[in-house]
């Protein structure tokens, strides 16, 4: 029988609708405040219809409303890690879950809200990428009691979450100096597949669940199917991969397989500038764009 025909296809030509810019937020004598400076990633929020933006470089995490994309305030810091610290530091990937819990990963720690945003609990640790798996759980990236490279899961229980294995990265291993080069940064989970992008060796990697194989693509330069720093990550309804190519100011498109498919077009008025987080919003690509501190609706 024909397959469904889905709406979400990457294969189709995706256009920009919507740019959102930096905004200035307050003016005094020491100077005008503006947000989405240097932003690094995005979740919406749709029960609270609202967006978050982290921004490490500024020590911050900006929200914002959902239709409007202006500026509502920044995220409070956990009130019991109060005594040690009073904002987030360096924060970076965060995953709002459909259980409508939080995740959030500062620079030691990974952090877990309500649906209203009361901090409920925390994982010490230094912590990159967060997707959600097909039955709630959390995967990221992690390094084991040995210092290899790992992919960590959550998983959901009565009260909190607790952690549930992990695999080892055997493919990053395979690389000569990967201990220094190795940028493992963001992944997405799709149909028993993990999916990874590491900015110091230019490598999107394929982890199977099942069978537990390990899949490398892409090599470094700026044609097709070449990265120069590969960011943030998205998948459609079919299972291709959305990935952002930072270096090379461009949106790629890959197969499940990791057998890349497509440069996405660009309009001659406005280019990709260094894409970083890609999440999904019904069938609309939200992306955040460091190089000129603003984030597009596509």
């Amino acid at each position: 029988s024909p397959s469904p025909v889905s709406k979400f296809d990457f294969r189709e030509p995706l256009e920009v609708v919507d740019v959102y810019e930096s905004q200035q937020i307050g003016s005094s004598r020491r100077g005008s405040t503006f947000c989405l400076i240097s932003p690094h990633s995005i979740a919406l929020v749709p029960q609270r219809n609202l967006f978050l933006v982290s921004e490490p470089h500024q020590d911050r995490v900006g929200v914002y409303h959902a239709e409007t994309f202006k500026f509502h305030t920044w995220m409070d810091y956990p009130r019991h890690f109060s005594k040690t610290r009073q904002n987030y530091k360096y924060p970076t990937s965060i995953l709002a879950l459909s259980n409508e819990f939080l995740a959030l990963i500062e620079k030691d720690r990974l952090h877990i809200f309500d649906s209203y945003g009361k901090s409920v609990q925390s994982f010490g640790g230094e912590f990159n990428g967060l997707s959600e798996g097909s039955n709630g759980e959390i995967f990221t990236l992690s390094k084991n009691n040995v210092g290899q490279p790992s992919i960590k899961k959550l998983v959901k229980t009565a009260t909190n979450y607790k952690s549930a294995g992990q695999v080892v990265l055997s493919a990053i291993q395979e690389f000569d100096n990967w201990e220094v080069l190795s940028k493992a940064r963001f992944l997405v989970y799709s149909k028993e597949k993990i999916y990874i992008t590491d900015e110091g060796l230019h490598k999107l990697f394929i982890v199977d669940l099942v069978t537990g194989e390990q899949m490398v693509s892409g090599y470094l330069g700026s044609k097709s199917g070449q990265f120069k720093q590969p960011t943030g990550l998205m998948v459609d309804d079919l299972g291709n991969v959305l990935v952002g190519d930072s270096d090379n100011n461009r949106l790629l498109v890959y197969s499940s397989e990791g057998k890349f498919m497509k440069i996405v077009a660009q309009r001659e008025d406005w280019r990709y500038s260094s894409p970083h987080d890609l999440v999904r919003q019904g069938n609309y690509v939200l992306a955040v764009f460091r190089g000129e501190g603003m984030w597009d609706k596509g």
